[in-house]
Order: C-alpha cells, then sequence, then structure tokens
C-alpha cells in the first residue's frame, strides 16, 4: 500500500492525486507502515493539505522515527538491536 500512495504522491507512473495518496497512505500507516506515516507528515509539512496541518506534520514525522525506532528494537534482524 505504500508504494500506491507515495508512487500517487510523486507521480511515479500514474498522474499526481494528493488526496488519494493521502488516502492509501494513511491506511498503510494505520497497519503499522513507519515510512507511510512519515510521508504523510511530509505531505502536511510541505503544506500540501493547506497551512493548517503542517503543525500535525511535524507530529507525524516524530511519531513515525519514533515507531520506527521500536520496530528497530523487537526486529530480530536489525543490526540496530541492543543486546
Amino acid at each position: 500500500m505504500f508504494r500506491v500512495g507515495y508512487s500517487l504522491a510523486h507521480g511515479k507512473g500514474v498522474p499526481v492525486d494528493v488526496n488519494r495518496s493521502y488516502i492509501v497512505l494513511k491506511e498503510a500507516a494505520v497497519r503499522g507502515h513507519a515510512f507511510a506515516l512519515r510521508e504523510l507528515g511530509l505531505q502536511d509539512l510541505r503544506g500540501k493539505r493547506g497551512v493548517a496541518w503542517q503543525l500535525i506534520g511535524v507530529v507525524e514525522i516524530i511519531a513515525a522515527v519514533c515507531w520506527g525506532f521500536m520496530v528497530s528494537m523487537v526486529n530480530d534482524d536489525s543490526e540496530f538491536l541492543i543486546s
């Protein structure tokens, strides 16, 4: 889902559709995809959904970083795993 939302947001192989990309990325973020949450935050930070969403974009990016860190801590394959 993330790749579809990213492609819609950036016009990679499809026409740019910010509204559909937001819907798809939001669904991927709800399912736990940290990069989808980061992309939502970047879209909001850049003002693609309006100026009022820029502060929310900062919060979304911070949440994505925290989520990615937490996933790396519990993933046995992670090189960042603290033993």
